[in-house]
């Protein structure tokens, strides 16, 4: 395998709305108590940064040429859930909590769950309905009834 590709040295920030120098703000401990606990945990200006980690030189085909892979964590995500981000980006884009008294999503998974829980904690809408396709396993319905959704079924 021929490799005329040379990285060049790269160093990578983790993403973060928060300003630089302005990490005081953050929640260095990753505990949360108080009436704003469950908001301040789905708020990814408080919590402390995702890790980095680097991915071991098994899994790493450019390791030799000196490349250093790293991957953010995500499963460190509030709810161990990657879709908690662009939930709460929906939420806080398209929905006025003075005005919004139900959300509605078809989904069958993380989605909705994650809509779920940042619309109750962010915005106090309760009211949150799941539109399943009728092959959704009873598992799964079981689990989003238990995050506390109205599930609807529609025959595919």
């Amino acid at each position: 395998m021929s490799r005329s590709f040379r990285p060049q040295s790269i160093t990578a920030t983790p993403f973060s709305r928060t300003p630089p120098g302005n990490m005081a703000n953050r929640n260095h401990l990753n505990a949360y108590a108080g009436p704003s606990a469950l908001r301040d945990y789905f708020d990814p200006d408080v919590q402390p940064m995702l890790p980095l980690v680097e991915i071991p030189q098994s899994l790493n085909p450019f390791y030799d040429d000196g490349v250093r892979i790293h991957a953010k964590m995500m499963s460190m995500h509030p709810a161990n859930n990657v879709k908690i981000m662009p939930a709460l980006k929906m939420l806080a884009e398209k929905v006025d909590p003075a005005k919004s008294k139900t959300i509605i999503e078809y989904s069958s998974g993380s989605t909705i769950i994650s809509l779920a829980l940042a619309s109750r904690i962010n915005h106090g809408i309760h009211d949150v309905r799941a539109y399943l396709s009728n092959k959704t396993s009873p598992a799964k319905l079981r689990l989003m009834q238990f995050f506390g959704l109205d599930v609807y079924e529609r025959s595919i």
